[in-house]
């Protein structure tokens, strides 16, 4: 698990395993100025292979935009 802190204050995280990029969050008072975009670049720089894979909730419209803007792909959908 990596964090985002500036000037002492938790910003975001993101989590890195294998090749999945997971739990990326952000800071309700910081959502919505760019922070999310920052971590997610950070962590394809940073994961351990060049075709990372993220999973996300349906519901969770700013995260795919968010994805599908940075390239990402709807590959597999499942139903809980």
């Amino acid at each position: 698990v990596y964090l985002l802190i500036e000037n002492g204050e938790l910003i975001g995280s993101v989590n890195l395993k294998g090749n999945e990029i997971d739990d990326l969050l952000v800071n309700k008072r910081y959502q919505g100025q760019g922070y999310g975009k920052k971590l997610l670049h950070w962590a394809i720089r940073n994961i351990s292979t060049s075709q990372p894979v993220l999973h996300v909730s349906g519901w969770n419209k700013r995260a795919l935009n968010l994805y599908r803007e940075t390239g990402f792909e709807v590959i597999n959908t499942i139903e809980i």
